[in-house]
């Protein structure tokens, strides 16, 4: 019950940040991630993910950890070589 109440003010700050041009911003964006990947919701992770338009380190060891932790090895895996293959470049490494 705990992390629904999370959620779900997780959700609304969300919402507000959005609507006050915060979309984007690769600091809200990481802590959405997470928001998600904490309470197992990959599918609405992704969707914020690959709406992102600059991602950084936190973005995809959060994406990475969450699937891993949320009981999706293979899309960790899958995440990881994205990450290392096209990636890299826009995290300056």
């Amino acid at each position: 019950m705990h992390e629904l109440v999370d959620l779900k003010t997780g959700e609304e700050i969300w919402c507000r940040a959005v609507d006050c041009g915060y979309e984007f911003d690769v600091f809200v964006g990481s802590s959405v991630l997470n928001l998600y990947a904490k309470v197992w919701k990959m599918d609405e992770a992704i969707a914020v993910f690959d709406r992102m338009p600059r991602r950084d380190l936190v973005c995809w060891t959060t994406m990475i950890s969450g699937f891993a932790q949320s009981g999706w090895p293979i899309e960790a895996v899958d995440m990881y070589r994205r990450m290392q293959r096209r990636e890299w470049k826009e995290m300056g490494l």
